[in-house]
């Protein structure tokens, strides 16, 4: 039975309108049109179809909170849809498997890069990159949690200062430690604020943590050895737990050997030769669409054989199959470009906007177009705060720094407690006249809210 909620239409429109957003922003702001055309670094070659890849990704994962919203608005449950078939749970999970098995191909073919040169990983300079990359749309999302806390909880302690502080403090370590009180901070449940996206780093920087150690395994039969073994071991587990997100940074990791991320590197399994035809993009479709149809299914007692078939189309796409130019395509690359920032801050535009509209017009009361109608206005509008990310450099050369950019107090008005709908009731905020952004380099400017 056709359900116009779940249905994968909304997520193939507002994808569209995505894409067309890119291309009007780049046409208006040049540097949105730079985004595109990043150039490779350490003599790497650029693998374009990974830039594409990662902004349908960081899209998405938005999909799969905005069906949670849905569900939480109406029934005050934090989960999908009942009548969701596996597409949106699939949403949620498979990009961020994607996520780290990127992050797993491009940091293990650096380490193959320097030993084929004969060089030391540097460590030092890879951890301050990654800081430098990952700190500043992190931070801006922190700021944004800290203050909407403090007004949901009336800016009154409500946990002992002392485990106020370490949450604090395991916040403002950009995810490295846990957070064994699901996101809780001053006794207050971020979840509803951000969407819970941060433990994605937790396990990012764990990678990065132990690629030094990895580095040691870096020869090709030292590294299956190892690979065979740890995906024995974690076959034969019932509950994998942390394993699992490990298992995807080392698929990502094959894939290195697989497809050589540099001219130094010689392939061991497929010549460099870019599959792009018609039927490798078959093929990728299809390893996809058996992950959608078999992730209801399987997503919990089969998870690494669905793992494997993601494993088998990001191969592909590594390769240089586009789809058929759908990854290649300008739209595809700006929003690539923006990726870390639309996936780390999407939870917080929802939240905040679905809080706004449910004081104007119960959202738990939308028909399901009306509901993807908001939510195409909400993905567009949260494509503007790749300003927070352009800031910090990403380790690269940015079109664009951020030299100032500040939260006036004076724009927060009539900040009081209420709540969310549900059984769980969830303290936020009730009202707001407006957040200002201010960027100050080659005459950038963008307003959100009242301008006066």
């Amino acid at each position: 039975m056709f359900d116009p909620l779940t249905s994968p239409v909304a997520y193939v429109l507002i994808v569209a309108l995505l894409g067309v957003l890119a291309l009007a922003l780049a046409g208006v702001w040049p540097f949105f049109g730079r985004l595109s055309d990043v150039p490779a670094q350490g003599g790497a070659r650029r693998i374009v179809t990974l830039d594409g890849l990662r902004g349908l990704l960081a899209v998405t994962v938005f999909f799969h909170h905005a069906m949670i919203f849905h569900t939480y608005y109406g029934r005050g449950e934090w989960e999908l849809p009942a009548s969701d078939g596996g597409f949106y749970a699939a949403c949620g999970k498979v990009p961020v498997w994607t996520f780290f098995m990127i992050t797993g191909f491009l940091f293990w073919s650096k380490v193959l890069v320097a030993r084929a040169e004969g060089k030391r990983l540097g460590v030092r300079r890879l951890y301050v990159s990654r800081f430098r990359r990952l700190f500043p749309a992190y931070g801006f999302s922190l700021a944004f949690i800290l203050v909407l806390t403090g007004v949901a909880t009336g800016w009154t302690l409500r946990e002992p200062p002392m485990e106020l502080g370490r949450h604090v403090g395991q916040w403002l370590a950009c995810g490295v430690f846990d957070f064994p009180y699901h996101n809780l901070l001053n006794s207050y449940d971020t979840t509803y604020i951000n969407a819970g996206i941060t433990w994605t780093l937790r396990y990012e920087w764990y990678f990065y943590l132990l690629l030094p150690l990895l580095a040691l395994l870096a020869a090709p039969e030292a590294f299956m050895c190892f690979v065979i073994g740890f995906l024995v071991f974690y076959a034969v587990r019932r509950d994998p737990g942390g394993l699992a997100h490990l298992a995807n940074f080392l698929l990502g990791m094959t894939a290195a050997y697989v497809v050589p991320a540099s001219g130094k590197l010689k392939a061991t399994v497929f010549s460099r030769r870019p599959t792009n035809s018609v039927l490798s993009a078959g093929m990728v479709v299809l390893a996809l669409g058996a992950v959608l149809v078999l992730y209801r299914e399987w997503h919990e007692v089969g998870s690494l054989g669905l793992r494997v078939l993601v494993f088998g189309a990001f191969v592909m796409i590594v390769r240089g199959n586009s789809l058929c130019g759908l990854l290649t395509c300008r739209p595809a690359r700006i929003l690539g470009a923006m990726s870390y920032s639309f996936y780390l801050l999407h939870g917080i535009v929802l939240s905040t906007a679905l809080l706004a509209l449910n004081h104007v017009w119960r959202v738990g009361s939308l028909s399901p177009v009306e509901y993807w109608a908001v939510m195409a206005g909400v993905a567009s509008g949260a494509v503007s705060i790749h300003f927070c990310e352009v800031g910090g450099g990403g380790g690269q050369r940015s079109p664009v720094s951020m030299r100032r950019f500040s939260i006036s107090s004076r724009e927060w008005r009539g900040l009081s407690e209420s709540h969310m709908p549900g059984q769980r009731s969830a303290e936020a905020v009730q009202d707001w006249t407006s957040l200002r952004f201010i960027f100050q380099k080659g005459q950038v400017r963008h307003w959100t809210g009242r301008t006066g």
